[in-house]
């Protein structure tokens, strides 16, 4: 579900092409994969779902503002936030998408002004939404607000982030075990650098998410296959994917044959690692030789 609403999202901009083959490459490229078919118990599979909803909804909301997108707005985030806390950064979404200039974002301030019954509404049905989550925290704790992310002594380090081990460190390092998306985040820079629509606001979400799970105690997040905390935010990297595929077909053949090729050794090599995978993959004896030698298992 999740897949299709990021290609009917990606569809008017980038040609039906482009949608299906950028979505294609994040669910068979990346640990997408391994945690919408084996281990869906997971948190992380339904917030790419509430993710490629929210992109899905915003683009609706700016193309054309309505009390029905308004009122749906606040029922995906308030579920969002329901999944997993952490992810409130993605109200910047709606908030700074395509907006080039301040007077954007006002307008999209004053929707409840412009939509005060479905605003009202949104918010009584959100506030329902968290009722029983706040009682069973009152039940248990005798407080209606939790921290949970604060349990027996865990914690953030905010001035000690792990940037670098989030994204190479063989303890589940995002490039590492997601090697597309060092090209995905290659073209992501470009786009925010030439200023191109979407781009700047979807890299400021994904390196907030990088220092919020960088500066977690448990930076690799324990027993994964790959990092699984940028598995929801590859919703709005379907952005700079849909836009390099866009420019790849467009290209000689001779580059679309190449990049086929590597599509899917890629996939081949990130489903491999998929089945072959046995938690875990950390550890004082998981090493750099660790992870070359299960790579070194797919090839001839």
């Amino acid at each position: 579900m999740g897949c299709l609403f990021l290609m009917r999202a990606l569809k008017p901009r980038f040609g039906t092409s482009a949608s299906v083959i950028a979505v294609a490459l994040l669910c068979g490229c990346t640990n997408l994969y391994y945690y919408a078919s084996m281990e869906p118990g997971m948190s992380h599979v339904y917030s790419f779902f509430l993710f490629a909803a929210l992109y899905h909804t915003t683009l609706g909301i700016l193309r054309s503002p309505s009390s029905k997108r308004l009122f749906l707005l606040l029922v995906i985030v308030t579920m969002i936030l329901l999944v997993r806390a952490a992810n409130v950064i993605v109200l910047l979404v709606p908030l700074l998408y395509a907006a080039s200039r301040t007077k954007d974002v006002v307008a999209r301030l004053n929707w409840p002004l412009r939509f005060p019954k479905a605003f009202i509404m949104g918010v009584m049905v959100c506030a329902l939404m968290l009722l029983p989550q706040l009682t069973y925290w009152h039940a248990i704790t005798g407080k209606f607000l939790v921290f949970t992310y604060g349990a027996m002594g865990q914690g953030f380090f905010w001035s000690q982030p792990h940037l670098w081990d989030v994204l190479l460190h063989p303890w589940n390092g995002w490039f590492l075990y997601s090697p597309l998306m060092l090209v995905v985040m290659a073209a992501l820079l470009v786009m925010a650098v030439r200023g191109i629509p979407g781009g700047r606001t979807v890299l400021l979400v994904w390196l907030l998410a990088w220092y919020v799970i960088a500066a977690w105690w448990c930076w690799w997040l324990g027993g994964a296959f790959g990092h699984r905390g940028f598995v929801e935010y590859l919703a709005f990297l379907a952005v700079p994917a849909a836009w390099m595929v866009q420019g790849i077909l467009r290209s000689s053949r001779t580059l679309k044959y190449a990049a086929l090729a590597v599509a899917l050794f890629l996939a081949y090599l990130n489903i491999g690692l998929s089945w072959n995978y046995a938690s875990p993959w950390d550890g004082p004896e998981w090493t750099m030789a660790s992870v070359w030698r299960e790579y070194g298992r797919l090839l001839p």
